[in-house]
């Protein structure tokens, strides 16, 4: 963000915005959508553990199809023992279709049913993929992170915090805004278990892990929302973390029909951080901070 922070003293059109563009309220489709596959590339792991589970399971179903019809020929006493490790490399399109529809499909349409059907089922989907990102993100983004720029500090030099500044300080609010998550754990808890000090030491580590994931998270959307003053941009950055939510790294598990794959899931893992990381100086972004210099222009 180096960058960033001398562009903020950069000097500027004297012309005022009006103030709604303070808060992130403007019309930016493309960069939305940039954003959006900003934050995707940060989770090619999982969506790399997605498709391989479409892809495994057709290629099992490819396995029973083949060994129903040598059932059928009275051949599979010959050759099921080395059917039993050996499954074929491309499955045939229909076992992905039909992988597809089981994996992805009916699981999703499920979900819609019990969208509707469900009401508890229904308002935690709109709380973690409605409200939450728009309350927060107004909150903690759109009305915290103009006034800690435009904020003087006391000192003798009277400077101004810089994009980077702002940008950490503000995800601290953010992260302390979840501690409430303690309290209602804690509540949720028989009687005899709120005296034993290791179900305290976990429920206490728990916070600080979700404290650590939200304050790195709202760093990024702050940076996001001072690079491009996209309200809407961070919020649908908001809803798609809250979506895919933490990394899969259930493959890591021998049990896990993803085992084999696991090194070629953490390879993707670690390219996707690298794509992500890249990103920031890429063309999916402004050159210069748009946010600070809105800032600018009403001084």
């Amino acid at each position: 963000m180096d960058s960033e922070d001398e562009a903020f003293g950069a000097n500027t059109a004297t012309t005022s915005p009006t103030w709604y563009r303070y808060l992130g309220f403007s019309w930016q489709p493309l960069q939305d959508m940039q954003i959006a596959l900003h934050v995707l590339i940060l989770y090619l792991g999982s969506l790399t553990c997605t498709w391989l589970r479409i892809y495994q399971y057709a290629r099992i179903l490819h396995q029973q199809n083949d060994l129903g019809n040598l059932q059928k020929n009275g051949k599979a006493s010959r050759i099921l023992p080395d059917s039993k490790t050996k499954l074929p490399i491309i499955p045939k399109l229909n076992y992905l279709r039909q992988s597809l529809n089981y994996t992805w499909m009916q699981p999703t349409i499920q979900s819609f049913k019990s969208f509707h059907d469900d009401e508890d089922h229904r308002w935690t989907k709109l709380r973690n993929l409605g409200i939450a990102p728009l309350a927060e993100e107004v909150i903690f983004r759109a009305c915290l992170l103009p006034p800690l720029l435009a904020s003087q500090i006391k000192s003798s030099h009277g400077t101004t915090l810089s994009p980077t500044q702002a940008s950490w300080i503000a995800p601290l609010f953010f992260g302390v805004a979840h501690f409430h998550h303690f309290y209602e754990q804690y509540r949720q808890l028989p009687p005899r278990q709120r005296r034993s000090t290791k179900i305290l030491c976990q429920l206490l580590l728990r916070v600080v892990v979700q404290w650590t994931y939200t304050t790195l998270f709202g760093a990024y959307v702050s940076h996001v929302f001072v690079r491009t003053g996209s309200l809407s941009g961070v919020v649908l950055a908001h809803v798609i973390c809250n979506y895919m939510g933490l990394p899969d790294v259930s493959c890591a598990h021998p049990t896990s029909n993803l085992h084999g794959y696991r090194w070629f899931i953490m390879i993707a893992y670690f390219f996707g951080i690298g794509l992500f990381a890249v990103g920031f100086n890429s063309m999916l972004f402004p050159g210069e901070s748009v946010l600070p210099i809105l800032l600018q222009r009403d001084v």
